[in-house]
């Protein structure tokens, strides 16, 4: 009588630690199953082929509440992202102003990126030879990055900006347009600088 009364104990204490490690399997598998989700619901990797590029001339706007699901590069004329880009803006002798979200990098030559009206950069932000603005809560979650010519020739060939910039195809132009000189003291007439506060960034010679 008193043995049964000791082992009864024993046999309840067994069942409580295999129902506790069904209980944590339960929730291993709950947390596998939610990480899964998570990463279906990220937005995939856009690459570089050729119908996955926009290209513009001039001024270009990408209105709120229009995703674009591709990469924006802009030639000549500033961008306005006040929509979605999932991919990356690289702009050649404009400004990006950023009102909206883009994902991927923004890569400015010649010109400034601007962001404001509580827009976002999820990726990295470079401007050749111009500046970086951050205005009405605007955020660069990435890398801030002023630099020239030579400083962007000098990265390695996996940084988001500097992918951006090449794959673009701007480098080579870039080259032709910059003989051994700052291009900012040659840029276009009648192209005004928008004022505001200038954000940390890292200059590379």
């Amino acid at each position: 009588m008193i043995g049964s009364m000791i082992q009864e104990p024993v046999e309840v204490t067994a069942e409580r630690e295999v129902f506790a490690g069904y209980s944590d399997s339960l929730k291993g598998s709950s947390r596998i199953a939610a990480l899964m989700v998570w990463m279906l619901l990220l937005p995939a990797e856009i690459s570089w082929a050729q119908d996955t590029v926009q290209r513009h001339q001039g001024p270009y706007t990408v209105p709120a509440g229009e995703i674009v699901t591709a990469h924006l590069v802009v030639e000549n004329g500033t961008v306005s992202v006040n929509g979605e880009v999932t991919g990356s803006v690289v702009v050649w002798q404009g400004d990006a102003v950023i009102r909206g979200l883009v994902r991927g990098p923004v890569v400015v030559f010649y010109g400034d990126v601007i962001v404001r009206d509580r827009g976002r950069i999820s990726g990295d932000a470079a401007t050749i030879s111009g500046e970086i603005m951050l205005r009405e809560q605007g955020t660069i979650t990435g890398s801030q990055v002023v630099t020239t010519l030579r400083g962007l020739e000098r990265q390695a060939q996996d940084v988001p900006w500097a992918e951006a910039a090449r794959r673009a195809g701007l480098v080579e132009q870039a080259r032709g347009y910059e003989p051994g000189r700052d291009p900012v003291a040659d840029q276009p007439p009648g192209r005004r600088r928008t004022p505001g506060l200038r954000a940390p960034f890292y200059t590379y010679a």
